[in-house]
């Protein structure tokens, strides 16, 4: 009988072990839900998470590199001047047919009327994340 239960075991363990192992998906790995998750920082205020989240990793190091109070300068002029354009765009990307180039790993959203000065939205893909190319 002991036989029998440590097989049961082992197979219960292999069969549930998917499920209790599984690394939960990042919004950022989706186009759209990228696009939701940025809404969802920028309209909470999450300024610097935002920007650490969605700036280019080797762009986010060059501003930031040997200038720690850059990364807090981006933060205040998100929350001053760029946060309703911002989200702006966002929200009217997300009513949008994006444009995809580089082999799907670029997509660009054309807006009809320019948000601040802006005729488009571009996010780029960087190995499984989405992240606004400006």
């Amino acid at each position: 009988m002991k036989p029998f239960r440590l097989a049961a075991c082992a197979l219960i363990i292999l069969v549930f072990s998917p499920i209790v192992f599984a690394e939960e998906k990042s919004p950022r790995e989706e186009v759209n839900t990228a696009i939701d998750e940025a809404i969802r920082l920028l309209s909470e205020d999450n300024f610097k998470v935002f920007i650490q989240t969605f700036m280019p990793p080797e762009t986010l190091k060059t501003v930031t590199q040997g200038k720690p109070e850059a990364l807090d300068e981006m933060v205040r002029t998100i929350a001053k001047e760029k946060v309703e354009p911002m989200l702006k765009a966002l929200k009217i990307a997300k009513t949008l047919k994006p444009t995809l180039e580089n082999d799907g790993k670029k997509t660009v959203f054309t807006f009809a009327e320019p948000i601040d000065g802006h005729r488009s939205l571009t996010l780029i893909k960087i190995e499984k994340y989405w992240y606004i190319d400006d």
